[in-house]
């Protein structure tokens, strides 16, 4: 984008927080950005983490915590499912890779700390 100004930088992160609700990451913005400022022109001009802290306005974490928010969720009701269809909660070793219908268990510790703390937050979850 020639002459890209602050303006137009900063309309086009805040179409990217809406739409995907969290901030984009430097290589994400640079491989879908046709019409919009490069990552190297937002770095060089005004600052990547300014600019989108500025594009998300006053309450600059609330795309980051909700993106973490829905995604700890998802998590908890797909344990949940599974509890349901085997009559208890999975053991770590089932659950080791990822398929098509859940996550890795890698995923849920870093989401929880722990699988059995993962477990134990599912089993609290009030639906």
């Amino acid at each position: 984008m020639q002459g890209a100004d602050y303006g137009q930088a900063l309309e086009a992160a805040r179409r990217w927080i809406a739409e995907h609700g969290r901030y984009p990451q430097q290589q994400e913005w640079e491989h879908r950005a046709p019409g919009r400022p490069t990552t190297r022109t937002i770095k060089r001009r005004w600052g990547w983490d300014q600019l989108m802290t500025a594009a998300a306005g006053a309450d600059a974490r609330a795309p980051k915590l909700e993106a973490r928010k829905a995604h700890r969720l998802e998590l908890l009701l797909t344990l949940r499912r599974a509890r349901e269809e085997l009559g208890r909660w999975p053991t770590a070793g089932e659950w080791e890779l990822a398929t098509s219908d859940h996550a890795s268990r890698r995923s849920f510790v870093r989401a929880f700390g722990s699988w059995r703390l993962a477990c134990r937050t599912a089993a609290r979850l009030k639906l």
